[in-house]
């Protein structure tokens, strides 16, 4: 362990800088506080310069924690500093409640949803009466289609009028979080605009570089559609080329996530890996230094290009750092120090932005490399391949293996499933995306060729069609994927101590690293037996808050009973993982059509009017403990009703919240607004 500490010193700078950006992450701290522990920090120091610099020993353990305490406070600080609402300019310091006259530009490639353009908006300036301010921050805005309203495009300059809305917390249990995971992203409220709330003002530039990928990359997306690639067969093509994965279907995104596929279609190492690993086979210089440093340039120049054309995405550039990092290394001869090189882009990619700490694309695409890099060479003496096929498809097995390793866990905690056919998967997707990429890069090249770049685009479009139908194929077969794993945080750490302490165990024979990898495991083994019985034993209520559906769910250990009218996938899929969550198995579906339904369960009565008038039934006759009121049903005289619970859900537009809203204070208490509270449950 010491001698990978002394030839990683990067990875000892990285762990009290990861620890000191979570910190900074978890716990909300003001200015003055900062300035506390810097000023005691420094204290420290000088205590330690003047008391303990000449006393050898002692004086290494103290340099070592004030070592350790620096690197914390690095990463404290540089976490504190990116956080755009602490700019003294931030908009959201002089945030009103009414409309105000913003001026901003589009600082993103705007997003072309069904009924409206979705894009970020950066802004430069805010307006009062005739009084101007200049504003710093990113909003999020959706723009309103309509006839006469011309395509956004990246850079337009808008003036509006909003008065920017937070973010909602998730509205549903075990739903995506999405207000933290813009928070990440600095952005922290978000705006809906009409035709007639904007008007472009021109074109504004804030960055040459950016400003040219960003269009470029618009062009290449032009090119492609020109030449006949439409629908999911252009959004894979897009997806590989150049990481814009806004084309594709949510079904067939979710077919490559269940395959283990997924990584495909984002820009990430495969694709700079697949790039390196064909110029390295281009480029024969003879083995000298002068040849050995202009092949490393080039091979750069490259990547870094190739970065360019993807519109410089957060992916991709963190992808290519990352191998930046590794070429120099290994193309300098520094094989021993890959992982340091590794932890080294690691550590600058924090720095720059320490919010991708908790950015499962960065963990995984760290681990995933880490992984190939340790684990590949023993796996693959694991078998001895008798000729170059199976050679090749062996070598396959052993990257992706080696790769699933050490991102089980992981994988585990974000995703929830286990992808069984993974190395199937791959062995045909991953073959074919060479071809597609590659192909589209051709299209590209030749594009004022119109009969080349037309048998190039018929090639890329009958590859990603069989790409499509082998992966939702492959989704289909019966246990391809094992769904509803839910860990903990704490079993994730477990896990991941589990695979180090088994990996140490074998390759050093160390018996008290077996003994600990035993305990992990019997306490794991522990956890799910305890939680087994905890299921039986579940009762739970919920109405969910669905946008124009109306979902409750009765559950009674791993059983469970859902009332619903027509549901849509992204409400099945809400109520599928909650279910998962709780380790419901059976789930029996029960449409509801409208009307006025009553029943009683577990001895309390319930009430529910679905898309109905109350105005039509004797509202003294319904005396009930709940009453739920779903799909904007006419609730004048709801008032009237004996119930300890007046539960309102989110598939009911904003007249009917406001209707309630006027009702009597005393009333207004029993009322539960699932788009306001959240769903309703009862435990």
């Amino acid at each position: 362990m010491q001698e990978f500490l002394n030839k990683t010193p990067f990875f000892r700078y990285l762990i009290p800088l990861a620890i000191g950006i979570g910190v900074s992450l978890w716990i909300e701290m003001d200015t003055a506080l900062h300035w506390q522990i810097l000023v005691t920090y420094l204290i420290l120091a000088l205590v330690y310069f003047f008391l303990f610099r000449k006393k050898a020993k002692r004086a290494n353990y103290v340099f070592a924690l004030l070592l350790n305490c620096f690197f914390f406070l690095i990463g404290m600080e540089s976490c504190y500093l990116r956080k755009a609402s602490n700019e003294p300019d931030h908009y959201s310091r002089n945030l009103v409640k009414d409309e105000q006259v913003y001026m901003g530009y589009i600082s993103d490639i705007p997003q072309e949803k069904e009924k409206a353009f979705k894009c970020k908006i950066t802004l430069l300036s805010r307006y009062s009466g005739k009084n101007s301010e200049t504003v710093s921050g990113d909003l999020l805005a959706y723009v309103q289609k309509s006839e006469a309203l011309r395509p956004l495009y990246y850079g337009d300059l808008l003036l509006f009028k909003a008065a920017p809305a937070s973010i909602k917390e998730p509205q549903n249990p075990e739903e995506f979080n999405y207000k933290k995971y813009l928070t990440c992203k600095n952005i922290f409220h978000q705006v809906y605009l009409k035709p007639d709330d904007f008007v472009t003002e021109g074109k504004y530039r804030s960055n040459y570089l950016f400003d040219f990928s960003v269009n470029l990359r618009v062009r290449l997306l032009q090119i492609l559609k020109e030449h006949g690639l439409t629908g999911n067969e252009f959004g894979i093509t897009a997806a590989l080329l150049l990481g814009y994965d806004d084309s594709i279907s949510g079904e067939l995104m979710s077919a490559y996530s269940h395959t283990g596929t997924l990584h495909v279609l984002s820009v990430s190492g495969l694709h700079i890996g697949m790039l390196f690993l064909v110029l390295n086979f281009l480029l024969r210089f003879p083995e000298r230094r002068p040849f050995i440093i202009l092949k490393t340039l080039i091979i750069l120049a490259v990547l870094w290009f190739y970065a360019l054309l993807s519109g410089l995405s957060p992916s991709v550039v963190r992808s290519t750092i990352m191998f930046s990092f590794v070429l120099v290394g290994v193309l300098m001869n520094r094989k021993g120090q890959i992982f340091n090189t590794i932890f080294a882009s690691a550590t600058l990619m924090l720095l720059y932005d320490p919010f991708l700490l908790i950015d499962a694309g960065f963990q995984l695409s760290y681990l995933a490399v880490a992984g190939i890099v340790f684990f590949y060479p023993y796996v693959f003496k694991w078998y001895l391949p008798t000729n170059k096929v199976s050679e090749t498809l062996w070598k396959m097995f052993a990257v992706s293996l080696s790769a699933q390793i050490i991102t089980l866990p992981i994988t585990l905690y974000y995703f929830h499933q286990f992808p069984v056919l993974f190395f199937v998967a791959n062995l045909v997707v991953i073959p074919l995306s060479y071809v597609v990429m590659f192909g589209a890069a051709l299209i590209i090249l030749f594009s004022k060729i119109k009969i080349i770049a037309a048998g190039l685009a018929w090639i890329v479009g009958k590859s990603v069609w069989l790409m499509n139908i082998f992966t939702e194929w492959l989704d289909s077969v019966e246990f391809s994927n094992i769904a509803g794993i839910h860990t903990s945080m704490l079993e994730m750490v477990l896990l991941f101590a589990l695979i180090l302490t088994l990996t140490y165990a074998f390759l050093n024979k160390h018996y008290l690293s077996f003994l600990f990898s035993l305990g992990i495991v019997i306490f794991l083994l522990g956890s799910s037996i305890f939680s087994f019985y905890a299921v039986e034993k579940q009762e739970r209520i919920l109405v969910y808050s669905l946008q124009d559906h109306f979902g409750m769910q009765f559950i009674t250990g791993s059983s469970s009973i859902v009332l619903s009218d027509c549901l849509n996938e992204r409400s099945r899929q809400t109520i599928g993982n909650y279910s998962s969550a709780v380790s419901v198995k059976n789930t029996k579906y029960d449409q509801m059509k409208k009307g006025l339904y009553t029943f009683t369960y577990k001895s309390k009565k319930w009430c529910l009017l679905i898309a109905d008038s109350l105005s039509a039934y004797d509202t003294r006759e319904l005396s009930c403990d709940y009453f739920v009121v779903s799909r904007n049903a006419f609730v004048k005289g709801l008032e009237t009703i004996d119930a300890r619970r007046i539960i309102v859900d989110g598939s009911n537009g904003y007249k009917t919240l406001n209707y309630l809203k006027k009702l009597p204070a005393e009333f207004a208490g029993k009322v539960w607004i699932t788009k306001e509270k959240g769903a309703y449950i009862i435990e």
